[in-house]
């Protein structure tokens, strides 16, 4: 298992890139960057959003 999330987890766990851009702008993060590097999985664990916490869930991720 990799210390970032990605793209790629957030595909395989059934959410589409269109939603993904949506969020990030929603959230005021940075979508390029996150498709460029990813995000660190410590801070993916951090953030409070049902969406984020099942992507964690389906990647066999604990969020504590």
């Amino acid at each position: 298992m990799s210390d970032r999330l990605t793209m790629g987890d957030v595909r395989r766990a059934g959410y589409c890139v269109r939603g993904s851009r949506r969020w990030f702008e929603a959230t005021g993060r940075d979508f390029k960057l996150f498709l460029r590097e990813g995000m660190p999985m410590d801070e993916a664990r951090q953030i409070d959003d049902a969406v984020v916490k099942d992507i964690l869930k389906k990647m066999g991720v604990n969020d504590g």
